[in-house]
């Protein structure tokens, strides 16, 4: 089962987790941020793309942040 999609408000703006769109559509992680990526212009027409840098969970022994 998939988590729901959780719309995040924060400020003046609404956030999606791409961890959470990539598992409702089914697809990996990394191809969904390689299409945010190679479609990054056309989507900047009409939004503003955050980017946010997950940090390792505590208690782990760290690892390469999540974009």
């Amino acid at each position: 089962m998939t988590p729901d999609l959780e719309i995040v408000h924060m400020g003046d703006e609404y956030l999606i987790d791409s961890r959470v769109l990539a598992a409702q559509l089914g697809y990996h992680h990394e191809t969904v941020i390689r299409n945010i990526t190679r479609h990054r212009t056309r989507l900047e027409r009409t939004t503003v793309l955050r980017q946010l840098v997950g940090k390792p969970p505590k208690g782990t022994s760290g690892g390469r942040p999540e974009i």
